[in-house]
């Protein structure tokens, strides 16, 4: 069972890791379009879609879909099976894989740690900065909580939390205008929900470690979130400053944190002197009265994701095969001597004795009777995943026709391994289990003409 877990494990993550690549690749094609446009409403939000790719593992649980049989408890395909080789190369993945994703754990206790002692340290602002931030919340219609903070150990302002945003400001901070920007930048940062989706982000770089494209995109939304709050109190209908005034402030303090080079947890939202030229670029000549209306973003969204759905299902499905075919051929078979059936006494029952028995008819999809196939030349054919425990038995009976014809009986195990008998006729043979797990039924034609078997199986 844990062989067949780490397979599970293994395609759980990497598909995932896969759908969340492709998404970004076709985001950034996108990007390049719309920004050459300067239509930004629509990448806004998109960052945040392709974020879901990385956290839903869709495709995964697509293919589960298929190859699962939910009735019954079982795997109907073979997509998570594992061969004696794949079983060695997944359990190496899985350690090196573990070990990155506690490394990342450790880093992110540290900064919990730093982040609580630099609030500790910081004291309540003045009553002139708790006016200036509630004037700001009245101005951008903020009804949400947040605390304010100065600090004495702070170089630039930030903001954290999740459920309860503190914003912390640096105890040089003095001139209003300078806290009005500054306070607004990080009201519109709650506002718009960018600390939940960097916190989602944060941890999908812990468990995709692996992956160095989280590292752009990473990036990406971190200046796409900058830029929506620059568009918001500079750029947009009605705005609250000039851009002058407001990158004025924003590239001080950029300054300020290349100057003292302050260390940040990964959930604080923060900005440097490059990625503000870049914002500012990007700014210049925007135009908000041509931006992409809200019905034309929704329908892009909804092109988006069918479009990432596709190719990343397609993807899949190729991966899966490839790696289907190296699991059959690395896959161990191991003949055994069939059993030799002791003969049977029969017992008499005259008519009209009382058996004492309560005769139930079963429903066919519940009842275990005789199943019955037609293989043709050079064909394997096999029953879907059932579970055994170690210990437990697989009795197989098999009525072949032609009775003269070679046919091959066996189970296969949860780590690829075959076991068989090969006989004419008539088979009979009692498989013992070995390991805890997921196992199989198979017929093989060994023959040169096709043919027809009846057979019954049961698991004790």
């Amino acid at each position: 069972m844990a062989m067949m877990s780490s397979s599970i494990w293994f395609f759980c993550i990497f598909l995932t890791s896969l759908t969340g690549s492709i998404a970004y690749g076709l985001w950034k094609i996108l990007e390049h379009v719309l920004q050459q446009k300067r239509k930004y409403s629509w990448l806004f939000l998109s960052s945040k879609l392709v974020i879901l790719f990385w956290i839903v593992p869709f495709v995964f649980l697509q293919v589960t879909f298929h190859a699962y049989d939910y009735w019954n408890h079982t795997w109907k395909s073979d997509v998570f099976s594992i061969s004696p080789v794949f079983y060695w190369i997944l359990g190496i993945l899985f350690y090196i894989w573990l070990a990155g994703f506690l490394w990342n754990l450790i880093l992110y206790i540290r900064d919990r740690i730093f982040l609580r002692r630099l609030k500790r340290n910081s004291i309540y602002p003045s009553i002139s900065i708790v006016n200036t931030v509630m004037r700001m919340k009245q101005l951008l219609n903020f009804k949400g909580r947040v605390r304010v903070y100065t600090s004495l150990t702070c170089s630039i302002p930030q903001v954290s939390g999740l459920f309860l945003p503190t914003i912390l400001l640096p105890d040089s901070m003095k001139e209003t205008h300078e806290i009005e920007i500054v306070a607004g930048h990080e009201l519109m940062h709650i506002k718009h929900g960018d600390l939940m989706w960097k916190y989602f982000l944060a941890w999908m770089k812990r468990i995709h470690w692996f992956n160095p494209i989280l590292t752009f995109l990473f990036r990406d939304i971190s200046e796409w979130n900058e830029i929506h709050c620059d568009r918001d109190l500079c750029r947009k209908e009605n705005a609250l400053f000039t851009f002058e005034e407001y990158f004025g402030v924003i590239i001080k303090n950029a300054a300020e944190k290349s100057k003292w080079n302050d260390f940040f947890v990964s959930s604080f939202l923060n900005e440097n002197q490059k990625s503000v030229e870049r914002r500012m670029r990007k700014l210049k000549h925007y135009h908000f009265g041509r931006e992409i209306r809200k019905w034309g973003v929704c329908l892009l969204s909804i092109l988006f994701l069918g479009m990432v759905s596709i190719v990343s299902y397609a993807a899949g499905e190729t991966i899966l095969s490839g790696y289907g075919m190296l699991t059959d051929a690395t896959g161990v078979l191991i003949e055994e001597a069939p059993t030799i059936e002791p003969e049977l006494e029969e017992e008499i029952i005259q008519a009209g004795e009382e058996s004492h028995v309560l005769e139930i008819e079963m429903p066919i999809e519940s009842e275990k009777g005789f199943q019955n196939w037609d293989i043709p030349v050079n064909a394997l054919y096999m029953t879907p995943n059932f579970y055994c425990s170690a210990s437990q038995k697989v009795d197989v009976l098999v009525y072949i026709s032609p009775t003269d014809q070679l046919t091959r009986v066996g189970i296969m195990e949860p780590d690829g391994t075959r076991r068989a008998v090969s006989s004419e006729g008539r088979i009979n043979h009692t498989f013992s289990v070995n390991q805890s797990g997921n196992y199989r039924v198979y017929i093989e034609n060994q023959s040169d003409v096709p043919i027809s078997v009846e057979f019954y199986f049961n698991v004790y």
